[in-house]
């Protein structure tokens, strides 16, 4: 793992590529679901593979608008699974492969978190954007955070979030559902354990996936970033349990499991 500490402007495959524990990691319940996305295996649909390049359009045109014209790729296809986008991934590994499509989405995204207030003054107050940092917690385990935006001096760190609906019923479940509790203890925990001066709370800041493109920016309460805290200390348990006993609920490193069919089991089956 890097050595302790932010780092600004590092690449994505460079921050990917570094084996420290990520937020990702520990939104998974059980060990096994940890362990399979610790390795990476996932394949991604078509779908899913826009979707994550829309997202880091986003972002960069948002966070980084003076580096966005540089650091993307356009190819001419509608989808990124053409023989060209691959050729191009494989060519410009430190950029940002995207449609005509979905840079015009990104652009006008970004422009509309500009003129929303309260987002607008959120960005302008992060000197530090999309900063990674890497940190070691006291039990030993290695963490990295890639983190949006970090205001200097503030008590709270601010994430950008790509949605369907600006409602806040529904974003309220969306951080239930893709484990958006979990993230922002994740990423206080970092920034508190590199600092040594903890944030104490955290912000979304949204913008819809379609037109009008609608911004909206939630803060979580006190009580809900102390539960995710809980939370995210028995996820983070589950995690090193299973790596201190090498084991990963449902297989070893070495070795056969043996099972024994109980009683009730028997019982059924004979009925």
């Amino acid at each position: 793992m890097k050595k302790q500490g932010w780092y600004r402007d590092l690449p994505e495959t460079e921050y990917f590529g570094d084996p420290a524990l990520n937020s990702s990691i520990v939104k998974k319940k059980t060990a096994i679901a940890m362990k399979s996305e610790l390795d990476g295996n996932r394949d991604l649909t078509p779908a899913q593979i826009n979707a994550f390049a829309q997202g880091t359009a986003t972002h960069l045109a948002t966070l980084q608008p003076d580096r966005f014209e540089a650091e993307s790729i356009v190819v001419s296809t509608k989808g990124l699974t053409t023989k060209e986008a691959e050729e191009a991934r494989a060519k410009y590994p430190h950029k940002a492969v995207i449609t005509a499509d979905m840079r015009e989405i990104a652009l006008r995204q970004a422009d509309a978190v500009r003129k929303h207030g309260y987002a607008r003054e959120i960005l302008e107050a992060s000197v530090d954007r999309e900063i990674s940092g890497f940190a070691t917690d006291e039990n030993g385990i290695d963490l990295k955070a890639r983190i949006d935006m970090r205001p200097p001096g503030a008590n709270f760190l601010a994430d950008l979030k790509t949605t369907s609906t600006e409602e806040l019923r529904s974003f309220r479940n969306a951080c239930v559902d893709f484990g958006y509790l979990i993230q922002a203890p994740f990423y206080l925990r970092v920034d508190g354990l590199i600092t040594g001066q903890p944030r104490h709370n955290f912000a979304f800041v949204i913008v819809t996936k379609t037109p009008p493109y609608f911004v909206r920016v939630f803060q979580l309460t006190e009580e809900s970033i102390h539960r995710a805290h809980d939370v995210l200390d028995r996820r983070l348990e589950i995690f090193r349990e299973a790596q201190r006993m090498r084991q990963w609920e449902g297989y070893e490193n070495e070795g056969v499991r043996v099972i024994d069919i109980p009683e009730w089991a028997w019982e059924q089956l004979e009925a």
